[in-house]
């Protein structure tokens, strides 16, 4: 009966509660590794849309310093978006011309859309939500600039 004792103990392996132990930890782990994540997509998100704002506000001071005023904006209705939704042409921010513009291309996304509206005297760059196939606005603005991005 002592031998069976001692072997036993000598017998190498796991016990259930040690494996469920173990199971339990790589559980938690994970969970705090798919929270972890899904935040980092949004954080991406509106960092992407901070810079591409950047991108546009400096493009338009750009031209105000070369040119006087800042880029009048041509208003038309996109197709897909909401009734008052409206995008510049754009081609006055763009690089290219005498206008001192920076920008190669309008920033777009397809998780934001950014609309900018402007006179000789001042301008305002709205964020909303794009239409994933079409990259158009949709709903209502979620506002100017950063504070938009953020809401994303």
């Amino acid at each position: 009966m002592i031998q069976r004792l001692q072997a036993k103990r000598n017998e190498e392996g796991f016990t259930l509660i040690e494996l469920l132990i173990v199971i339990i930890v790589l559980g938690i782990l994970a969970a705090i590794v798919v929270f972890a994540i899904g935040s980092t997509r949004k954080d991406s998100v509106a960092s992407s849309c901070k810079t591409n704002v950047k991108a546009v506000e400096l493009s338009a001071e750009a031209v105000n310093t070369h040119a006087g005023s800042y880029p009048a904006a041509t208003i038309s209705l996109v197709a897909g978006s909401p009734a008052g939704a409206v995008v510049a042409d754009n081609t006055n921010l763009l690089a290219g011309g005498t206008n001192g513009a920076i920008l190669k291309t309008f920033p777009k996304s397809t998780d934001y859309a950014l609309v900018y509206v402007g006179t000789a005297s001042s301008y305002n760059l709205n964020v909303y939500k794009a239409d994933s196939t079409t990259g158009a606005a949709t709903g209502a603005s979620l506002g100017t600039s950063n504070a938009g991005c953020d809401a994303l």
